[in-house]
């Protein structure tokens, strides 16, 4: 779909500018969304909300809520939080139930898991257009859930929220809407930008196999594109383990319980896999809590660094670096973390995945753990990366569970074929990534850079401040495709400071802000 080939330019230039730059920035709300990922919802029991503010703020909902295994959630292009969902239950962004938003799977599973979908990856919510958003999901049909109850599923549906009904907090119009039926792996569902910066690309995993589907998501339609088969196969438990795309999108990792570390090249243009790799993760003998405990050989979690050059991945008990620049990968293996009998009994690794702030997010698999771990600089090697066990404190007396994100400032694939969306509105895009904001204002010792806006397909950025002398005071590059930063400001004297953000040398974006 094309949003304004064809339409009568003859009509007069100041119709068709018009024209442009109104739907250039719906084209920015839908393809250049920046700040979908500024509320996350975690936690099994008693789940809260985690905000990416400063500091970061967590909520907790009263009444509680409580999810088996999963959370997709989403906010709008502005950082408003729209509404999550755990692929049977749809809440609005109080917690209230959404009007239709019940029952969103098979009636078996929904009778069965009234709680939510079992196991991660399940469920993942997707833009639609300005106000509209896609749910997409698995399921099993109540046939093959009698016989073999969540050993695979065989349902693919989608449903669609639409925020600008019931005053602004949703209704589900559509559910239940089939997209495919084949044997599915549960979980391991992710997506990446298409390289036209709106669209997506959909992947979800074969049964206990290599095979990978592949569906193209765009503001009119869900479509089954290929499957492809590709690389080692993936064998039970499947249920454990993650798949993400790169923050670029041109890599694609997998892994479960027993397999080895995928590794996929991915061209965003035409949705297909290439170049495969594996690695091995070893198998670990060790003591915990007076038992012999074997590990390895697969993994619970994975997410990749900012920068696109690291990967991490996590068994329940060991948390791994590989780089990717390294040949062979396996050879770069850095044991990050290890938790022993000297450790918490009620800690442990789940999923992970890379936050706005440009920091990795690691959820502990125990329950009555109050608390997600911080990977603080993913970017570096090693233990240079800066993790910390439970660093980030939740509100929730359970943090094993983290929702089910996506990338959403990979934008366009500058100067590919497919980036046609892009190049018409270049002009608008550069407009865009000229607004920065900064909060609070006037500061007093924490004050956060939103710059959200920016088009890292451009290349890197950094933050500069400097004060009223026009002295720099602080510089820092910023992480790949992250949102923004919080800056400490304690040892700045009180007056007023330019923060800047630059590429190349050229400033990108400025704004000023008072530090009393």
């Amino acid at each position: 779909m094309e949003y304004f080939y064809g339409m009568e330019r003859e009509k007069g230039n100041a119709k068709w500018n018009w024209t442009i730059t109104i739907i250039g920035l719906l084209l920015i709300n839908q393809g250049f969304a920046q700040l979908n990922d500024k509320t996350w919802i975690c936690g099994g029991t008693n789940s809260g909300k985690v905000i990416f503010n400063t500091p970061i703020d967590t909520v907790r909902f009263t009444p509680e809520i409580d999810c088996s295994y999963q959370w997709a959630c989403i906010s709008n292009s502005s950082g408003v939080f729209q509404f999550f969902t755990d692929g049977v239950n749809v809440y609005s962004y109080d917690g209230t139930p959404m009007v239709n938003g019940d029952s969103l799977a098979d009636n078996s599973v929904n009778a069965t898991f009234t709680h939510g979908l079992p196991d991660w990856q399940n469920v993942i919510v997707l833009p639609k257009s300005d106000s509209q958003y896609y749910i997409i999901y698995q399921s099993q049909s109540d046939t093959s859930f009698a016989n073999d109850p969540w050993y695979y599923t065989n349902r693919l549906y989608y449903a669609i929220v639409d925020m600008s009904l019931k005053n602004g907090k949703g209704e589900v119009t559509v559910k239940r809407q089939l997209i495919n039926s084949s044997f599915f792996m549960d979980g391991h569902f992710t997506a990446c930008q298409h390289a036209n910066g709106r669209d997506w690309w959909l992947v979800q995993r074969g049964y206990s196999s290599n095979r990978y589907f592949i569906y193209l998501v765009t503001p009119d339609a869900i479509l089954y594109i290929r499957d492809q088969f590709i690389g080692a196969d993936s064998n039970e438990p499947d249920a454990v383990g993650q798949s993400a795309f790169s923050p670029d999108g041109s890599k694609y990792a997998s892994i479960t319980g027993k397999s080895p570390l995928i590794l996929l090249d991915f061209d965003r243009c035409e949705g297909i896999f290439s170049n495969p790799q594996k690695v091995i993760i070893p198998m670990d003998t060790f003591m915990f809590y007076g038992n012999q405990e074997i590990q390895g050989g697969g993994g619970d979690g994975l997410c990749f660094s900012p920068n696109n050059r690291f990967v991490y991945v996590n068994s329940l008990f060991i948390l791994r670096q590989y780089d990717l620049q390294s040949n062979p990968i396996d050879s770069s293996e850095q044991v990050i973390f290890f938790w022993t009998d000297t450790n918490e009994a009620h800690g442990q690794f789940n999923q992970m995945h890379l936050g706005p702030d440009g920091k990795i997010y690691v959820a502990p698999f125990q329950g009555f753990t109050y608390a997600l771990n911080v990977i603080n600089h993913p970017d570096s090697a090693g233990l240079s990366c800066g993790f910390v066990k439970w660093g980030l404190p939740l509100p929730t007396n359970d943090a094993s569970v983290i929702p089910n994100m996506v990338h959403f400032r990979m934008g366009a694939l500058v100067g590919s074929g497919c980036d046609t969306l892009h190049t018409e509105l270049r002009e608008v895009h550069a407009e865009k990534e000229k607004l920065l904001k900064i909060y609070p204002n006037p500061a007093t010792n924490l004050v956060t850079i939103d710059y959200g806006y920016t088009d890292w397909n451009m290349g890197g950025v950094s933050l500069e401040l400097s004060n009223e002398l026009g002295q720099v005071v602080y510089t820092q590059a910023l992480p790949m495709y992250s949102g923004f930063q919080t800056v400490q400001l304690s040892s700045y004297p009180a007056g007023f400071y330019t923060a800047s953000i630059r590429r190349k040398g050229s400033v990108v974006a400025a704004a000023k802000f008072a530090k009393q």
